[in-house]
């Protein structure tokens, strides 16, 4: 009950004065003319143990800002959906239930067609197996806790559920690529194929299919495979050599790789199953340029369409030419740098190698960041101008020290795995760090120049830490960095262990 006064709240009533003390008022005797007075309380409480408050006249206000706590007698939650898995194995939950109070928890199992809700008893582990029947299904829990008499709560430490996921396959450009994006009418190309199982749970039937995809959008089988149990982080890989022939034509074409084509593995994505790599088939002619064997190579080294490289590096174009092919006659090709002529006086050296029929062109240029291409076209024997089925090379450049297209594979790894990365400027050093999730270092390893490429690398790390143990399941952070002249550049990426 609420007691207070507004003006005047003098009591001389000893009678009213008694019975205000019922509900625990101390001060009600000191209450004068014109004070201030406010009480909140309950019948059978002693003097004292209400909430009370007076002031004498003239001294302002008073105010009486308290809680009651008025505790529930039961409560719910429901948690967020589970799954979807084949195997549910167990529910884990760490909780004090108190003298009277109860836990009750009760599964709901969607099993695509039903809902079925079962009651369980509030126990510390419990079996989920029951609810396994083969198919995908998903899991939530309604948990109801009751409070008993008394003062003591029901409290929930822990609760979760151990399953394994769906399996989980899918391709990538890591493990799916070809030989060559163009050819000649007549030529072969090279598929390497393949793909991953990245869940947790065996794929059983997985089916492969190969298809070439044809200008006028129609296709064929190429290849295809039924592969039985897949295992966990386990991958699949094949290669399928295409061999053209002149009534297929020339223009736009691709490989298409399809994984369980027809759906019958569960998974936790499917629109990952589709990989399309497109090439071209160039239209033959008489001997032309794209006929010879042309290569680009940026610091000595191959690069594919695309790749970074530094900003002042240096390039090598190497033109194999045909017996009939007059390479004297300058007039009779043409290199472009980012669509600008390079005249042949421009470079920094010219070789010709009549024995091995090669002319070897070398330049440095300091290119800016960003895209920038290199385009050779030239003359069949004849004299026409072939500029349509000239050479192209598309490539990025990048200024001072950078890390580029960093990652590790597998990942999640199960034994060991790979640091993939470029280096479009070679380092003087570089350092590689992993480091648990709380910011432990376990493991180090430094490389110096003479261990480093251009462009592509690769370290190979055994999942061993420093002392020669081999780590923990759970996720780690791995960093890079590199120095040269003073500076350096680091970067940090994430990798999973999963056995």
């Amino acid at each position: 009950m609420v007691f207070a006064v507004s003006d005047e709240g003098h009591v001389s009533n000893s009678t009213l004065k008694s019975k205000i003390k019922e509900f625990g008022s101390k001060y009600i005797d000191e209450v004068g003319f014109r004070y201030s007075w406010a009480m909140i309380g309950k019948k059978g409480l002693a003097a004292g143990e209400a909430v009370e408050q007076y002031s004498p006249a003239s001294s302002g206000s008073v105010t009486i800002d308290t809680t009651f706590i008025s505790p529930y007698s039961s409560g719910s939650f429901i948690t967020n959906t589970i799954g979807e898995s084949l195997s549910f194995d167990s529910l884990i939950i760490d909780y004090l239930a108190g003298v009277n109070n109860s836990i009750q928890i009760i599964p709901i199992i969607n099993k695509r067609d039903t809902l079925d809700n079962i009651f369980v008893p509030g126990v510390q582990t419990y079996s989920l197996n029951s609810f396994n029947n083969g198919k995908p299904n998903s899991m939530k829990f309604i948990v109801q806790l009751n409070r008993g008499a008394g003062t003591s709560n029901v409290f929930i430490n822990k609760f979760g559920t151990e399953y394994k996921n769906l399996p989980e396959l899918t391709s990538s450009g890591r493990l799916t690529y070809i030989s060559k994006n163009k050819i000649i009418q007549g030529d072969s190309i090279t598929l390497n194929y393949g793909f991953i199982n990245a869940g947790e749970s065996i794929a059983d039937s997985v089916e492969l299919n190969v298809y070439i995809n044809y200008p006028d959008n129609s296709k064929k089988l190429l290849d295809s495979q039924m592969l039985i149990n897949v295992g966990k982080d386990s991958s699949y890989k094949n290669n399928v050599t295409f061999l053209d022939n002149y009534t297929n034509g020339f223009g736009d074409f691709a490989f298409e790789v399809k994984l369980d084509e027809t759906n019958k593995v569960p998974e936790l994505f499917e629109d990952n199953n589709i990989f399309i790599i497109p090439f071209e088939i160039q239209k033959d002619t008489v001997t032309n340029l794209e006929a010879a064997n042309v290569d680009v190579l940026f610091n000595g080294q191959a690069i594919f369409d695309n790749e970074t490289v530094n900003n002042h590096p240096t390039i090598k174009i190497v033109l194999s030419y045909q017996p009939l092919f007059d390479y004297s006659d300058t007039t009779q090709y043409s290199i472009y740098l980012d669509g600008r002529k390079k005249y042949f006086s421009s470079f920094d050296s010219l070789e010709y190698d009549t024995i091995n029929r090669e002319i070897k062109y070398t330049f440095k240029p300091l290119l800016s960041s960003g895209e920038h291409s290199i385009t050779i076209t030239g003359r069949n024997i004849f004299g026409n101008i072939k500029g349509e089925s000239g050479y192209q090379l598309s490539f990025k450049v990048t200024e001072g020290l950078e890390i580029v297209d960093l990652y590790n594979y597998p990942n999640p790894m199960k034994e060991d795995t790979y640091f993939i990365f470029g280096l479009p400027e070679l380092p003087d050093n570089l350092i590689l760090k992993v480091f648990t999730i709380a910011g432990r270092e376990i493991y180090s390893k430094e490389l110096d120049s003479s261990e480093l490429n251009f462009n592509l690398n690769k370290i190979y790390w055994d999942g061993r830490d420093n002392d020669g143990d081999t780590i923990a399941n759970g996720v780690y952070f791995y960093k890079f960095i590199i120095r040269k002249d003073g500076k350096s550049k680091s970067t940090i990426g994430k990798l999973a262990v999963l056995r």
